[in-house]
């Protein structure tokens, strides 16, 4: 019983705080708080983040890739971190929630004018129709336990940082995610 009541509660705070995200980035009172992020060590935490929530038998894999084709181990990126962070959270655990059997791969690569994040499952998949409005200010899959705003927050925070997510609708073995970060 308690942990019901704590994990309630959490998911209280959650719902709390995107609502109170929201109306900061669309009201513009939202400030970004810039500096340089080890993107490989965030992924990393976010990574352990969320191994909680995927299911038994699915592999988590990562991949990290520089400009030479190394592992981007010490890559450093002018970005808000926070919202970094969200973004991220948010892909992978959409992917949790929808993939049972398989894998889901976060990478990251890094080219000379942008960063490009992914996640690949091998999930549930999205139907073509529902690709373009997924990012879209709605819910469209109501057998789910979240608020079903947190797509909707990754297309504002992508908009603040000046960059671009999108639906990989070439993809047809799951989903694949994609947030193309500017360097600034």
């Amino acid at each position: 019983m308690m942990q019901q009541l704590n994990e309630s509660g959490h998911y209280l705070a959650e719902v709390v705080n995107t609502v109170l995200d929201i109306s900061k980035i669309e009201s513009g009172t939202y400030k970004l708080q810039l500096e340089n992020v080890n993107v490989y060590a965030l992924c990393q935490f976010v990574l352990k983040e969320v191994s909680d929530n995927v299911s038994e038998g699915v592999e988590l894999l990562f991949e990290s890739r520089d400009i030479s084709g190394s592992e981007a181990v010490g890559y450093m990126l002018h970005t808000d971190m926070q919202r970094l962070y969200f973004v991220l959270r948010a892909y992978l655990i959409n992917a949790c929630q929808h993939t049972h059997k398989g894998s889901i791969k976060f990478a990251f690569e890094v080219y000379l004018d942008k960063v490009v994040f992914s996640v690949t499952d091998t999930g549930d998949g999205l139907p073509l129709s529902v690709a373009s409005t997924i990012f879209d200010r709605k819910k469209w899959d109501v057998t789910k336990e979240d608020v079903g705003l947190s797509l909707y927050i990754v297309k504002l925070i992508s908009d603040l940082l000046n960059g671009k997510v999108w639906v990989d609708t070439t993809y047809t073995h799951g989903a694949r995610f994609v947030f193309e970060h500017p360097k600034v």
